[in-house]
């Protein structure tokens, strides 16, 4: 054996290279776990956001837009991170419908508080609508022209002068267009979402439902009233009676007078004829003669339609006024009670008793 033979035989094998395509795998390995660990905290720190909520912003949620309509009017508010993920986390996580509606939310949120609230509903903000007893319907528009989104002028309109779609009263006479004298007087709590129309419904519905439990229809057929022309004169009981224990002799003095086929000549006619209700309380000589169907004074009979809203006293003392074959009545006391005759001599000594106390010129 040769020298060079020697030396061969005692060199180490050659060492064995890896395959280049183990390497790729591992490498690509790296790449997807990497990914897959910065896409998790992605998407983690969307759905559940790190640090506290952010600043309140006012958010709407239009109806019918779906999850990921949705998710995308939360994104623009910058309420959540990650429009499609919320979308995608919604239907995974089966959360909704979310509720239309006006929100308060708060930016960087996580999903959960979101959904939450989205399901739950807007919180609703109610308004109290006091309607005194009374009140003609330019009085009640003012009232509701007050509260927030609401005109007076359209609640009027709709009240006076109605047209298609037009809001009616089961007692309403066909061709008779105005709601005066049909909307009940009451403080309501109106709802964010109630519109004017709305608003006059349920005013025109409370007054149904009164009318039907104190079975309006019966009573005034024994009169040969109509329901409506019952409410008529409780609207005049309304006005003239200041004092609750004078509505019933009210009532009656206005029935008497019907009968016998006399004038009412009532002041708070002619005060509604001239468009001065609430604010003018005694007539003068020349208001006597204003033209116009509701002038009793100039008129036989009931007004053409109520002069007010009258409550539930009103409309009892209608229904049940004190027997009496009382004709004339006239305030003589400072409070406002009235003091009733039968005949027109003991009508000027009331009226000569009321010039004493102050309350009359």
């Amino acid at each position: 054996m040769t020298m060079l033979d020697e030396r061969i035989e005692e060199m180490p094998p050659a060492p064995r290279r890896r395959p280049r395509w183990l390497f790729l795998v591992l490498v690509v390995l790296l790449l997807a776990g990497a990914t897959l660990f910065f896409g998790f905290s992605r998407v983690s720190g969307s759905i559940d956001p790190a640090g506290e909520p952010g600043a309140e912003v006012t958010v709407t949620i239009d109806k019918n837009i779906g999850t990921e309509g949705v998710a995308k009017t939360l994104a623009e508010a910058g309420v959540i991170k990650g429009e499609r993920t919320f979308a995608y986390w919604t239907k995974v996580q089966g959360k909704g419908p979310y509720q239309a509606g006006t929100y308060t939310l708060q930016q960087n949120s996580s999903y959960q508080q979101v959904a939450a609230l989205l399901t739950k509903g807007p919180e609703i903000t109610e308004e109290r609508l006091a309607v005194a007893e009374g009140l003609t319907i330019p009085q009640i528009a003012a009232r509701v022209g007050k509260l927030p989104g609401r005109d007076a002028e359209t609640f009027k309109k709709l009240a006076l002068d109605q047209g298609e779609g037009r809001v009616r009263s089961p007692l309403q006479p066909p061709e008779t267009k105005s709601l005066e004298g049909l909307l009940f007087p009451s403080t309501y709590n109106v709802g964010d979402k109630d519109d004017e129309r709305q608003i006059l419904q349920r005013m025109v519905d409370a007054m149904t439902s009164v009318t039907t439990r104190l079975d309006v229809a019966n009573e005034a057929k024994q009169r040969n009233l109509t329901p409506y022309q019952l409410l008529i004169v409780a609207s005049l009981v309304e006005r003239e009676a200041k004092v609750e224990a004078d509505r019933p002799l009210v009532a009656q003095v206005i029935y008497n007078r019907l009968a016998k086929g006399q004038k009412l000549q009532i002041d708070a006619t002619v005060i509604y004829a001239l468009g001065q209700s609430g604010t003018k309380t005694r007539v003068l000589n020349a208001d006597l003669k204003a033209p116009g169907p509701y002038n009793t004074y100039e008129n036989v009979g009931l007004p053409p339609t109520p002069i007010a809203a009258p409550g539930e006293a009103a409309i009892r003392a209608a229904l049940e006024p004190t027997p009496g074959p009382n004709l004339f009545y006239v305030v003589v006391e400072k409070d406002g009670r009235h003091a009733f005759a039968v005949t027109a001599a003991e009508h000027q000594r009331n009226i000569e008793k009321a010039r004493a106390n102050g309350v009359r010129d």
